[in-house]
């Protein structure tokens, strides 16, 4: 899924993304590809941005998230994990639901 992901981004210069709740509903995963011109802080930022709004948007506890710049040759260019107890958070809720697009799910 991630090269998926990389060569969807790499051949319409779009940010694409999956990502996936594990077994048990308290964990999920995130990756994302755009091309962030070498700016491994933009890739930072955006990675963390979407997984705080899926981690809330999946009432999970934690998340890992995974971010690559298509301008690299890497797989993976930063890596982030967060774990803290899911809590309601109406900025976060309105942010998740205006940002989120459902997309396809996968069995």
């Amino acid at each position: 899924m991630v090269e998926g992901t990389r060569g969807r981004s790499f051949q319409d210069k779009a940010l694409h993304s999956f990502s996936a709740v594990l077994k048990g509903g308290k964990r999920g995963l995130s990756f994302l590809a755009f091309n962030a011109n070498g700016d491994k802080l933009e890739v930072f930022r955006q990675a963390t941005a979407f997984a705080m709004m899926k981690k809330y948007d999946a009432r999970c506890d934690e998340w890992i998230a995974l971010g690559c710049d298509i301008a690299g040759s890497r797989s993976v260019d930063v890596a982030f994990f967060v774990s803290e107890p899911w809590v309601h958070d109406g900025q976060i809720e309105q942010l998740a639901k205006e940002t989120l697009r459902p997309g396809k799910r996968i069995a």
